[in-house]
């Protein structure tokens, strides 16, 4: 009997035993002293926690807390333990590897047989499982609120379309996109009524795609709603069971705005000529805009990556760039650099703006750079003539001033500071009127002024006067410079100091007129010599007369036709010295309207007799109506005696050997209000080396005995500077009388007062 309770007691032990190793195995518990730290753990807890029994006792639960948990938990814990002697809650704890697990915990006090506290313990359950699907639902139900949030700010209308039954749901915003009323009955063929018939065939084809090749589609198209053209962007999805379309489901979008905002865009990005781009540098790929593409000269669907962009860039300008690039990466700065490219289509290099901005992931590595490229060619261009502009300004050897629309100096340049000694400091704001000589009246100054009011710019000779007082010649243009409004915003006068030169032209002047006294000499004693034989002859006559007639009485009415004879030619030969009188002693500065024909008269007579002595034929073809001419006669005479002269000594000398007949060709010719005055002979021109040099001051073709080389070059000066007029130089082939020559050519264009 006794052996019979031994081994019954026995048995439960073992059995004991086996549940505690089941329980060991399979329930989560642990026990603590009431300081927290853990005297025993299960094996169910060592598998759950993956630390060992020996990792565990003898520490606290804070080695399997999670950080997440906050340190207020905790307190309200222990404090719910020690006022109610248990607490059940949900734990968020760490494996040792670091993985997270959730434990449904139930901690209790243990209490000995006197009643005292002396430990905890806690049994636990698993439902890891269940928080990650709670976790998942949330996650869900979020995503879910965010999806219905963002259709409905997005203002995306869904549909879905059962193709077998054609039956058609969709949602409120489907409806207001389409102006129809909520709830209404919608079938395909109403809605494709609303589409612009110009955009029914392309709709039409793309769900005919979907359906037969059972693809998504996207499209654009326009509809009427109730009157107004809207334009939506719609998304068709099939859905297959068993590889059979049962629906397609999808959603559209009203563009209109946007699509005006993005046309919007283009415009203003077209104008300004600045587009934008993104690139990631993940993988350097780059998208960008129209504009961006048309700067670069590359189609829209052309392979956009970082090489492709490296190979646009001018070759000057790549390694600048690239380096550039790479540090604004590594220094995590802005993207702002200036730079040329080659446009790829036209080959022409201009120049663009890039600004960009990188984003950076949570290890501050950069991957992505968004931002905008600006073609700034026009602006460089700009800038460069800017410079070029300041720097012939500074540098030109014209004098310069800028004055605002008032006429009071706001800048000058260094040529004008040489000239006038003043500086920009001196003379800021004034008027220019502080370099006035007084040699020029008020008349002379309402002229030139109302010439700039007329015409917008005045250009002549004017005397002004030095800082030291000292007066000097300057040729001056000022030009009025207008705004858009057309007002004055500035005048701008250049003027270069031709005092030297008008000094050098008067010494020039003086030894021409010197120069050409010997070949007026030479011209009044051809005129003198046929008046002298007569008055000679006469004389001779009368003496011979009255010595055979000694004794008789003189017919005295053959004296008295002898010696007016003699009268006659002395009153001629007084004319001539008072003609050359009168063209060396004149006025040279005096101006008054003459007759264009008197002043040709006076030159052919004085020059006649040398050109017949040297048996030279004028051929005139002159205007008779008068030609009224402003300006000094005596110097237009000198300047036409000047080519008269040097015409029959080029006659004279190269036809001299030859049979040819000498001609001088005079021809006139009347164009609105200018005359034209044709001189040409017929002595074969001159060289082609020499065309260039002949108005040059001491060029000549003529040995140094007969000609200094002033005559045409002060010829050119009376005539452009004096008279303002033109002169041209050229050799000539022409026929006369059916025969061919080859002369020289002078045409004068002078400006008639009529």
């Amino acid at each position: 009997m006794k052996e019979y309770y031994i081994k019954k007691e026995l048995n439960q032990y073992k059995e004991l035993e086996k549940h505690t190793q089941l329980l060991d195995n399979y329930v989560i518990t642990s026990t603590t002293n009431l300081e927290g730290i853990i005297t025993n753990v299960s094996q169910a807890f060592c598998k759950i926690s993956g630390y060992k029994k020996d990792e565990l006792i003898g520490k606290s639960h804070n080695i399997i807390r999670s950080p997440e948990v906050e340190k207020t938990f905790f307190e309200e814990l222990w404090n719910n333990l020690e006022n109610n002697n248990t607490w059940q809650g949900d734990i968020k704890n760490l494996k040792k590897n670091g993985q997270v697990y959730w434990l449904n915990t139930i901690i209790s006090s243990i209490i000995d047989e006197n009643g005292n506290k002396i430990g905890y313990t806690s049994l636990r359950v698993d439902i890891t499982d269940k928080k990650k699907l709670e976790e998942k639902n949330s996650e869900l139900n979020s995503l879910k609120n965010t999806l219905s949030n963002a259709v409905h700010m997005a203002n995306l209308g869904t549909w879905e379309l059962d193709v077998p039954t054609k039956e058609f749901l969709c949602s409120d915003i489907f409806y207001n996109i389409f102006g129809i009323k909520i709830g209404s009955t919608i079938n395909f063929e109403f809605l494709e009524s609303l589409i612009y018939p110009e955009d029914l065939k392309k709709y039409k084809k793309s769900l005919n795609n979907c359906i037969e090749k059972k693809t998504h589609f996207k499209i654009e198209y326009r509809i009427n709603k109730k009157g107004e053209v809207r334009k939506v962007l719609a998304y068709g999805y099939p859905l297959l069971r068993n590889n059979t379309i049962i629906k397609i489901v999808g959603v559209i979008q009203d563009i209109t705005d946007i699509t005006k905002m993005q046309e919007e865009l283009e415009v203003a990005q077209r104008v300004s000529s600045l587009g934008h781009y993104h690139y990631n540098l993940n993988t350097s790929i780059y998208t960008c805009s129209k504009q961006v593409d048309k700067i670069f000269g590359i189609e829209e669907d052309a392979e956009k990556v970082y090489e492709s962009w490296l190979s646009i860039i001018y070759k000057d300008d790549k390694e600048r760039i690239e380096k550039y690039f790479q540090d604004s990466v590594q220094k995590k700065e802005k993207f702002d650099c200036e730079y040329r490219i080659v446009n790829f289509k036209t080959k022409e290099v201009k120049w663009v703006h890039a600004l960009g901005e990188f984003s950076y992931d949570e290890k501050g590595n950069a991957i992505t750079l968004y931002g905008t490229i600006q073609d700034i060619t026009e602006r460089k261009n700009y800038e460069d003539s800017l410079k070029q502009a300041l720097y012939i300004f500074e540098n030109t050897y014209d004098s310069i001033l800028v004055t605002d629309e008032n006429a009071n100096i706001i800048n000058i340049n260094n040529a004008f500071e040489k000239t006038t000694g003043y500086t920009l400091e001196e003379v800021k704001g004034l008027n220019p009127r502080i370099l006035k000589s007084g040699f020029h009246d008020n008349n002379f100054y309402k002229k030139m002024w109302k010439e700039i009011n007329e015409k917008g710019f005045w250009s002549g000779e004017i005397r002004n006067h030095r800082k030291s007082g000292i007066v000097y010649d300057e040729l001056l243009t000022l030009t009025a410079i207008y705004d858009k409004n057309n007002q004055v915003s500035n005048y701008i006068g250049i003027f270069t100091d031709i005092s030297k030169q008008k000094k050098q032209d008067r010494l020039l002047l003086q030894q021409a007129r010197t120069s050409a006294i010997g070949e007026m000499i030479e011209n009044i004693a051809h005129q003198w010599r046929q008046p002298l034989s007569v008055i000679s002859t006469i004389a001779t006559g009368i003496q011979l007369t009255m010595d055979f007639h000694e004794k008789e009485e003189v017919n005295k009415d053959e004296l008295y036709k002898s010696l007016e004879s003699i009268n006659s030619n002395t009153q001629y030969l007084s004319k001539t010295i008072d003609d050359f009188r009168t063209f060396f002693k004149s006025d040279l500065e005096e101006t008054k309207t003459f007759s264009f024909q008197t002043a040709l008269s006076k030159v052919k007579d004085l020059t006649k007799d040398a050109y017949n002595d040297k048996f030279i034929n004028i051929v005139e073809a002159v205007d008779r109506n008068e030609i009224l001419i402003k300006g000094n006669m005596n110097l237009l005479i000198q300047s036409l005696i000047n080519i008269f002269n040097n015409a029959k000594d080029v006659l004279a000398e190269k036809l001299d050997q030859k049979e040819e007949i000498r001609y001088f060709f005079i021809t006139t010719e009347i164009k609105k209000d200018k005359v034209i005055l044709y001189l040409k002979d017929n002595a074969g021109g001159i060289s082609k080396n020499n065309v260039e040099k002949v108005f040059d001051p001491y060029f000549t073709t003529k040995h140094e005995s007969i000609g200094t080389g002033l005559g045409l070059y002060m010829t050119r000066q009376i005539i452009t500077e004096q008279l303002n007029g033109r002169i041209e130089f050229r050799n000539v082939n022409f026929i006369y009388e059916n025969k061919n020559y080859t002369g020289a050519e002078f045409k004068i264009t002078l400006k008639t007062n009529t």
